[in-house]
């Protein structure tokens, strides 16, 4: 029922209330008119869901209002109303779950999407030999997943030592703090290495974010940071002189003296993993072997001074 009629038929059996008073007759007169325009709503309704004529509904209505069974129609009117209030409400309910779950399933789901495909090819490694271990690799990343943009969670790497695999624990954004060192061998202080050079570390992390994703065609290469926890270095010794020592009683005697130099040949494979969006950790292509140069001798990483 359209508001201003609602109002007008509100206003008027006011008005006639006030007439009449709290008689029996004022009860049973507001029972009638609720009864007319408790069926003159449901005939709208059966109009607009089944299109049953109205008129002939609205005039049962008037025509039965003289009558005794007007009350039972006003009954009926209050019945249908409640009805009509609880069927309104409950629809309203359904509408609001319906819609909550249309949207719930236009939010893309891990699960709706094909596995991400990425290839990521390690490049170099450069190893700190300290405790834990510092460990700089350049690598090269590649989204080869035609039509989608990845991004990139986390970054790991795995150093196989001796049979055993030891990941990192932390990776570190380079952001400038650190630069890449060229050495060389140092024919006056052997088997030491000089610093020649320097090169830059542009850092992977900042470069694939969410804000800049990875696109197929556009491979991303930079430098990642990693924390490892690793067992003790094996160390070369070698005998670079003596040492001359004497005795309490003034006799000379000489000891070699040993070099110790730490070594990472104990490393077998170096894995690089990157995680995305879904939580699908990706391995990298290759696994870096020092058999293929990959361990630069003649490259560090040093903090850069400020």
């Amino acid at each position: 029922m359209r508001p201003e009629v609602r109002t007008f038929l509100s206003r008027t059996w006011t008005n006639i209330l006030k007439l009449l008073g709290t008689t029996t007759l004022a009860i049973v007169l507001s029972l009638l008119f609720a009864s007319v325009g408790f069926l003159i709503q449901l005939a709208i309704d059966l109009h607009q869901k089944w299109g049953a004529p109205v008129l002939p509904i609205v005039a049962a209505a008037f025509l039965s209002w003289p009558t005794a069974g007007s009350i039972g129609f006003a009954v009926l009117s209050w019945i249908y109303l409640w009805f009509r209030a609880a069927g309104q409400t409950i629809s309203q309910d359904h509408l609001a779950l319906q819609e909550q779950k249309r949207i719930a399933e236009a939010v893309p789901q891990p699960g709706s999407f094909p596995k991400p495909d990425l290839e990521i090819m390690i490049e170099e490694v450069i190893i700190h030999m300290t405790q834990p271990a510092h460990c700089f690799v350049r690598a090269d990343i590649h989204n080869v997943s035609p039509g989608s943009e990845i991004t990139i969670k986390e970054y790991k790497l795995c150093l196989s030592i001796a049979g055993r695999q030891f990941c990192s624990t932390d990776t570190q954004l380079i952001m400038g703090s650190y630069v890449g060192i060229l050495q060389d061998e140092d024919e006056d202080n052997m088997p030491h290495l000089c610093k020649v050079g320097e090169f830059p570390l542009p850092d992977l992390r900042s470069k694939v974010t969410d804000g800049n994703p990875l696109k197929i065609g556009h491979p991303q290469n930079g430098w990642l940071h990693f924390v490892i926890q690793v067992p003790r270095w094996p160390v070369d010794k070698e005998i670079v002189g003596e040492e001359i020592h004497h005795t309490e009683e003034g006799e000379e005697y000489t000891v070699p003296e040993e070099l110790e130099t730490p070594h990472t040949r104990n490393i077998e494979s170096a894995e690089l993993f990157a995680l995305d969006p879904f939580d699908i950790w990706h391995p990298s292509n290759n696994k870096a072997l020092p058999k293929q140069g990959l361990f630069p001798w003649n490259k560090a990483v040093e903090e850069r001074k400020s």
